[in-house]
């Protein structure tokens, strides 16, 4: 895998795209057992590698501020809609 950098592994979702990751990685480990080559890592089962683990959405630190990022959306998305409707608290 390091022999082709230009690889690019796309997915809205986290997990998928790890998962597309280990899809490739599997690929060719599969190719260079075939070519006979010995000392290969083991093929890698599904939800053996954690996308959200592996780009950091796991940490305590990102999963605070997701947290209070989502917090500041939904009451900003609150106060736009009370504006809309005429609501006031």
């Amino acid at each position: 895998m390091e022999d082709s950098p230009s690889e690019v592994f796309v997915h809205v979702s986290a997990a998928r795209c790890w998962e597309l990751v280990r899809e490739r990685v599997n690929q060719e480990i599969a190719k260079q057992h075939k070519l006979g080559k010995l000392k290969l890592p083991p093929l890698q089962p599904p939800g053996s590698l954690d996308g959200m683990e592996m780009f950091g959405f796991s940490s305590p630190a990102i999963v605070q501020v997701i947290y209070l990022v989502t917090n500041v959306m939904l009451a900003l998305n609150q106060m736009v809609c009370w504006r809309m409707t005429g609501v006031t608290n």
